[in-house]
Formats: C-alpha cells, sequence, structure tokens
C-alpha cells in the first residue's frame, strides 16, 4: 500500500488515509453495475478479490430449460407432424375424389351406346339410368353400376331378338314342310286320278271289245 511521508509537529512521518479512500472507493465500485465503474489505478489483487456483479440469464419467452425444453419441442414437433398429416391426407382425398370421377368423353360414349339402343332398351332399365345419369357426379361406382344396367338391358334384348330368331326359322320350317307336304299330297293325289283314268280307259276298251266280238259272232251265225 502507497504511503506518503509528512512532518508534522512532532517531526514524525505521517501515513495518509490512503487506504481509507481505497476502500471507500472499492465498496463504491462493488455497488457498480459492471466492469465500467472499475478503476484502472487498483492493482490486479484488489481486482481479483473484488466480486464482480453478473447478469442473470433469461430464456426467451416460449422456451423452456431442461425436460420442459425437450417436452415443448416434442408437442410442437408432433402438433407439426399432425398438421402435415392432415394436409396430406386432405390432399391426397382431393386427388382421389378426382381421380374417381368418370371422363366425360366416357360418358358420352355411354349415352351414345344408350341411345342406340333406342326403344329395344326395356322401360324399366332405361328409367334407372335416366335417374343414375342425372345423380351428378358420376363416379367410377356410379358407372359400374350403370354399365352393368346397360349391359343387362343389351343381353335381355339378345336374348330377345335371339328368341325371335328362333320362332322364325320354326315358322319357316313349319312352312316348308307344310308346302312339302301340300306338293306330296298333290302329286299323289294326280297319280291316283291317272291311275283311275287308265283303269276306266282299259274297262272301257275291253268291253268295247267284247261288245265288237260279240256283233261278230252273232253276226256269223246268220
Amino acid at each position: 500500500m502507497a504511503k506518503t511521508a509528512a512532518s508534522g509537529a512532532n517531526g514524525r512521518a505521517r501515513t495518509s488515509n490512503t487506504n481509507g479512500t481505497f476502500n471507500s472507493f472499492t465498496s463504491n465500485n462493488n455497488r457498480g453495475s459492471g466492469p465500467m465503474n472499475e478503476d484502472p489505478n487498483t492493482n490486479n489483487e484488489v481486482n481479483q478479490r473484488t466480486p464482480r456483479p453478473t447478469k442473470s440469464f433469461s430464456p426467451p419467452t416460449g422456451m423452456r430449460l431442461g425436460n420442459s425444453q425437450v417436452s415443448g419441442e416434442t408437442s410442437y414437433q408432433t402438433a407439426k407432424s399432425e398438421r402435415t398429416m392432415r394436409r396430406n391426407l386432405t390432399t391426397s382425398a382431393a386427388e382421389a375424389r378426382r381421380g374417381n370421377i368418370v371422363p366425360q368423353n366416357v360418358l358420352n360414349s355411354y349415352m351414345r351406346n344408350r341411345k342406340a339402343m333406342g326403344r329395344d332398351l326395356q322401360r324399366n332399365i332405361g328409367i334407372e339410368i335416366e335417374n343414375g345419369l342425372k345423380n351428378k357426379p358420376i363416379t367410377r361406382e356410379k358407372f359400374l353400376k350403370l354399365q352393368g344396367l346397360l349391359n343387362k338391358g343389351k343381353r335381355i334384348l339378345a336374348e330377345k331378338l335371339r328368341q325371335e330368331a328362333a320362332a322364325e326359322a320354326k315358322r319357316k320350317a313349319a312352312a316348308k314342310a307344310a308346302a312339302a307336304k301340300a306338293a306330296a299330297n298333290k302329286a299323289a293325289a294326280n297319280a291316283a286320278a291317272k291311275a283311275a283314268a287308265n283303269k276306266a280307259a282299259a274297262k272301257a276298251a275291253a268291253k268295247a271289245a267284247a261288245n265288237k266280238a260279240a256283233a261278230n259272232k252273232a253276226a256269223a251265225n246268220k
């Protein structure tokens, strides 16, 4: 510590109140806010012994330390994953709905086939198809049902046409058989008539010959 010599009345050296001044300064410095209040003239030993105020750490708003912070981050990640999942599911569902709708060109082709059948399509099937086409949008499931109805109508029509064709063939066959029978009967009748005529002619000729013979014999007896 620095000492200052001064002459007093008794000629003795006096020591200045340097320690008191330094202690007062140090005490004031300890109550300061930081290193800016330190006296550059103090020695290193004093600086080391003097406690320096430290700033407390406050975590940012929304953050938690230790297990709380990990739990918060986990909850955030879970919520984020759930939102992403819901968004992906919503997008996938929308794409699936769009992909499940039957294109208009397919429907146009279907309606052309329906129109081509005209009145040949059964009335109850036609009504069911018309009602199904009015129920928009036409999904693939609905279209499969409509296609099944049209195919059913085609099968019924094909069976009807087959039966009609079979009946017509049968009718023609019967008519042909009848015609053949009639021709056979006519031919038989003609043959019988000819045979009867031939028989009658032969009988008449025999009778005429007998009459002639009798006449000749009678003439010879005279």
